[in-house]
């Protein structure tokens, strides 16, 4: 279990089952967060990047979601995150900032699902302390590109998955999902 901060202020905001939700999170190395939609599943993020507190995060989203809900919550929530869009300027940063403090800086990698194809092996190769899925339904099935390039970051020591929309009944999507929250299980 990872070692706890005290709460940030987004803690208090929280409902009960979002606590629950981080608690749990936090107790496993990879998790599954399956909230309504619109109900506060990238503040229980926060929160869980929050208590970890760890140097390289990679976010995976929708295109749309990464400016208007990521980069503005955590410029908000996290202001000691750096926030980057491409692979380049968060590596070139994370070479600078080593080699000047001798530590990683707490940076944040956001890409979105059609950007993945092109960066996927630097991004395994890279060792990212965490890696978040939203919307990680768009994995769909466990043939899916999608699905493949979320199986190659299963070695990330903290994985969170994070969904709205109900799934449909084809098993193969928890597969995909399984696939990079708990590989172990399959």
């Amino acid at each position: 279990s990872p070692p706890r901060r005290k709460p940030s202020p987004l803690w208090k905001l929280l409902a009960h089952h979002q606590k629950q939700g981080v608690r749990f999170a936090l107790s496993l190395s990879g998790s599954f967060l399956a909230f309504e939609q619109r109900t506060g599943k990238t503040w229980c993020a926060g929160e869980y990047l929050w208590q970890l507190d760890k140097e390289s995060v990679l976010i995976v989203g929708f295109k749309s979601n990464l400016i208007s809900t990521w980069d503005t919550f955590i410029r908000k929530n996290l202001p000691h995150y750096s926030v980057f869009y491409s692979w380049e300027a968060y590596n070139e940063h994370q070479k600078a900032f080593k080699k000047a403090w001798g530590i990683r800086d707490k940076a944040i990698l956001l890409i979105h699902y059609e950007g993945l194809p092109k960066i996927i092996t630097k991004l395994v190769r890279h060792e990212f302390d965490v890696a978040i899925y939203d919307e990680v339904h768009r994995l769909k099935g466990r043939s899916s590109a999608a699905s493949r390039y979320a199986r190659r970051l299963r070695k990330v020591p903290h994985r969170l998955a994070l969904s709205g929309t109900p799934l449909d009944d084809d098993p193969s999507q928890m597969w995909a999902i399984l696939r990079f929250v708990e590989p172990e299980v399959l």
